[in-house]
């Protein structure tokens, strides 16, 4: 009965021992397996900043180049704008010079410009306004024309009018196109002012 306890005793203690073991076993199985996931858990939340880091940048560096396009496109339309206004501006400034000098104020620019030179020149002038203002061109400038001004009608003239000296040595252009490009700088600055 002795030797039967001595067993009784060996085998829960060798179950004591293996159940312990056991325990052991597990708790280090576990402990392995938390600090597995630990680090599974941290790679993982290093990567998705990294993914989250390089997305924030690809976002930003589009918003940048979207910006910057917006902003070439702004300047594009804005030149645009202010090539198509001058443009138009020069149309204009042609149309209404060209007008001008097909008027009975243009007798008064002929006159104004005689005046100033020397007097020693021949007067070219647009074949549709000379045919227009042919009588009232004759009475302003009766006197110069017994003096030996020439005055007369030329297909080179697209409008307005042509000094050119007796010799042929020089001429001067006074065409609406010629005219309207000295304005133009005088009157273009105010119209950026009012409009840019």
């Amino acid at each position: 009965m002795h030797m039967a306890q001595q067993i009784q005793d060996l085998v829960a203690s060798i179950r004591k021992d293996g159940v312990e073991a056991a325990k052991k076993e597990a708790a280090s199985i576990l402990q392995s397996a938390e600090e597995q996931a630990q680090t599974i858990i941290a790679q993982a939340q290093e990567k998705a900043t990294h993914i989250v880091s390089e997305a924030e940048e690809a976002i930003a560096l589009a918003n940048r180049r979207a910006e910057k396009a917006l902003s070439q496109a702004g300047r594009d339309l804005l030149l645009s704008l202010k090539a198509s206004i001058e443009g138009q501006f020069s149309r204009i400034l042609v149309e209404k010079t060209s007008k001008a000098l097909s008027s009975k104020d243009f007798i008064g620019l002929l006159t104004k410009v005689l005046e100033a030179g020397d007097g020693d020149v021949n007067i070219e002038i647009d074949p549709k306004a000379f045919e227009a203002l042919a009588d009232e061109l004759q009475t302003a400038l009766a006197a110069k024309l017994k003096s030996g001004l020439v005055l007369k009608p030329h297909d080179d003239v697209e409008s307005g009018f042509r000094l050119v000296a007796k010799d042929g040595s020089y001429f001067y252009d006074y065409k609406a196109s010629e005219l309207a490009d000295l304005l133009q700088p005088y009157l273009a600055r105010p119209l950026h002012e009012r409009i840019f």
